[in-house]
């Protein structure tokens, strides 16, 4: 029944995302102060430090702005999937599931800079998952990198995602060498940028050591408790379901459909990459991973025909993520 609410494409889906949101945000929204003192901001720029401050001293205004950034971002994934199609059932259900796992982490239930780079990764991405020919290719994979290098300035592990933009050219159409050097172009550009105001203020040295202390630190990987062993596992026994059933169900589907799985495999697989091999990456990275994450459910809650085994299934995901944060 849950599902079937959820997966549709009625407008009543569209109000009921907040609602959701609201609902899974509930302990930061009664517990503001403590929350915000657990949250781990020693991998945020001075850029975002700069804007934190401003926003510091009202924790609800933080959770608040927080938790609309993250609906806008889950609106704007619907807009991605109805622009490219990577799931062929009209669906409201990938802003659903992003909403679900990208709130699953309570230290996270505020403006962590992890929050306002997804946006302008979510942007790139609509600059680069492009299979048709254009023109001016190059310009947009240039604009894909610029976007990314803002995330950067807020979250510099952003520039890990190059790699997604290359996987791109590689997975979606056949590319020139100038579509590969793009996107590194733009991705620096605005860090060259800031380099180049800083250098006039004579501030660039500072803008030096922030980064390499960002990027050398060891991040504490552990933000789950004992509790929270069992629904985690459900949520990865699902997921792993969903793989499997969606290997089978896009091989028989046209091949815009097949790409676009295969890229957010790719971009799933790069973010568990990763957060297990860069010590510098903690897990603010299940907000990134919340992006393929829900592609690939939704997917496989949309495709299979098997209705009492996906209420089951989607029941049981949506319980795991609401255990995870109450037990937290």
């Amino acid at each position: 029944m849950l599902l079937k609410i959820f997966k549709s494409n009625h407008p009543y889906v569209i109000f009921l995302i907040p609602l959701l949101g609201i609902i899974l945000w509930i302990p930061s929204l009664l517990s503001l102060t403590v929350h915000t003192q657990q949250a781990p901001l020693s991998d945020a720029t001075f850029i975002y430090h700069w804007i934190y401050n401003f926003i510091a001293p009202y924790p609800k205004l933080s959770v608040g702005l927080a938790l609309l950034l993250l609906i806008l971002q889950s609106y704007f994934l619907i807009r991605l999937n109805f622009k490219y199609i990577f799931i062929e059932t009209k669906t409201y259900l990938p802003s659903v599931m992003f909403v679900l796992f990208a709130s699953i982490l309570i230290p996270y239930q505020q403006m962590h800079p992890i929050i306002l780079g997804n946006f302008f990764l979510l942007f790139a991405i609509d600059k680069v998952f492009v299979i048709d020919k254009e023109t001016n290719q190059i310009k947009r994979y240039f604009e894909g990198g610029f976007l990314l290098g803002i995330s950067a300035l807020f979250y510099p592990h952003f520039y890990v995602y190059i790699l997604l933009i290359w996987l791109s050219l590689i997975i979606l159409r056949n590319s020139t060498w100038r579509e590969w050097i793009a996107p590194l172009i733009g991705f620096v550009t605005p860090m060259v940028l800031l380099f180049a105001i800083l250098f006039l203020f004579n501030q660039h040295q500072f803008l030096i050591t922030n980064l390499q202390d960002i990027l050398i630190i060891n991040t504490t990987k552990q933000v789950f408790n004992f509790w929270s062993i069992v629904p985690l596992a459900v949520i990865t026994l699902v997921l792993l379901i969903a793989m499997l059933w969606s290997l089978l169900y896009v091989g028989v589907k046209k091949i815009s459909t097949r790409k676009y799985f295969n890229l957010f495999f790719w971009f799933l697989a790069l973010t568990m990459a990763a957060f297990f091999l860069h010590p510098s990456i903690g897990f603010e990275a299940v907000s990134i991973a919340a992006i393929p994450i829900s592609i690939l459910f939704s997917i496989f809650f949309t495709e299979s025909r098997r209705n009492w085994m996906l209420e089951l299934l989607f029941t049981l995901t949506l319980l795991s993520v609401f255990a995870i944060i109450w037990l937290h």
